[in-house]
């Protein structure tokens, strides 16, 4: 479970048993490697994480598992749905002071916003979760480094490439001091290789697109939907710098897995190229 800060609502909050802790960690673990290629199943695992909270009252979980809804919501591109899920956990988080909450909820409505194009809520959502991530103990700076990525991706809405690029480095920076999870490093380099690729750098983009895959396929389970997310933006890659049947080979191969999952909109972009 992740560590808390009550102060004064401490006797507020029930600690899980570690057999509690190893079923809700088991949840977590089953949204996680099925919210992007199966939402449907990862809702399941979310109401069955709930509801083991809510009959335990580990309000710590109850939080956790407004911040799983958010999630599932973003994935079935239902933001409105998912912003209110966000601010209830932050909500929720701060009648029990629970800072790790504020900073995860936060870090979640500055990844929602700029999907909507609300970049300057965007902005200071990322804000607020840099200035809560501070006041807890971030193993692997998992949220810090989140976070940063979600900040890099506003600014570069607001074409502010220089600030994207500051967010992203800072991030490098932080996985070569200690290793950050496969996912948030590969997160990184892929927008990286998306602003090179807006700045027509096609050499830049194409190595960070390459660093960014090869810490995917070091992700068991839900590796395969990174890895092809990252070759919809090489196939491009390779197309802009005249390598047509290496951007023909790769595309029709993640046009393939986007069809399987039913992705209407990525099956139309990348059929754009072929």
């Amino acid at each position: 479970m992740a560590n808390t800060a009550f102060g004064q609502n401490e006797l507020r909050e029930k600690k899980p048993s570690k057999r509690d802790s190893l079923i809700l960690a088991d949840f977590k673990k089953k949204v996680s490697q099925s919210i992007n290629a199966n939402p449907d199943s990862a809702l399941i695992y979310i109401k069955q994480f709930r509801k083991f909270s809510s009959q335990n009252n580990y309000l710590v979980s109850l939080t956790e598992a407004d911040y799983l809804y958010a999630h599932y919501f973003r994935r079935i591109q239902k933001p409105d749905s998912a912003l209110f899920y966000f601010e209830k956990q932050i909500d929720a988080a701060k009648k029990i002071d629970y800072f790790r909450g504020m900073a995860q909820g936060y870090n979640g409505l500055c990844r929602t916003y700029y999907l909507i194009g609300e970049i300057e809520n965007s902005i200071n959502a990322g804000n607020q979760a840099l200035r809560y991530v501070q006041k807890i103990d971030d193993p692997g700076n998992f949220i810090l480094a989140d976070t940063r990525n979600a900040l890099a991706i506003a600014y570069s809405r607001q074409n502010k490439m220089e600030t994207a690029i500051a967010h992203l480095l800072a991030v490098d920076s932080l996985h070569k001091k200690q290793p950050i999870r496969e996912d948030i490093i590969a997160a990184a380099y892929q927008s990286l290789g998306n602003i090179y690729l807006e700045l027509k750098d096609y050499n830049a983009a194409e190595t960070y697109y390459l660093k960014a895959n090869r810490e995917f396929e070091k992700i068991p389970g839900a590796g395969d939907f990174y890895f092809h997310t990252t070759n919809v933006f090489l196939g491009q890659v390779y197309y802009h710098k005249g390598q047509l049947e290496k951007a023909d080979n790769i595309l029709s191969k993640t046009l393939l897995f986007y069809e399987k999952i039913k992705d209407e909109r990525t099956v139309a972009e990348i059929n754009n190229y072929l």
